[in-house]
């Protein structure tokens, strides 16, 4: 619901901590999948922290050529500020692995 009420109000480009997921099934995955392909075209979406059981089922559905994955949440943020946000929603003078306005915790 609170991915579904972002979307609603207008965001496009998702950073997803998986940190504390240790476990994810076919509801979750078809929550990941149905996220990414709503978003594609004019956003994206990036996971970050999973942990290796996360990872493999990631791996084993292919839900990794859908959404990029990084190890940490600093590097999911890079990744989305350079490839997929607008250049006017970076925050003038933000430090590579800081967290920008526009993103939640």
């Amino acid at each position: 619901p609170e991915l579904e009420a972002l979307f609603a109000d207008g965001r496009r480009h998702f950073v997803l901590d998986l940190g504390r997921l240790r476990y994810v099934g076919s509801l979750g995955l078809r929550a990941f999948v149905a996220l990414a392909n709503r978003v594609r075209g004019a956003g994206g979406v990036a996971a970050c922290g999973l942990a290796p059981a996360v990872r493999e089922v990631f791996e084993m559905t292919k839900l990794t050529s859908l959404l990029r994955t990084y190890p940490t949440r600093a590097d999911a943020v890079d990744a989305v500020i350079s490839r997929w946000a607008p250049a006017d929603r970076e925050a003038p003078g933000l430090a590579r692995g800081t967290l920008p306005p526009w993103t939640r915790s």
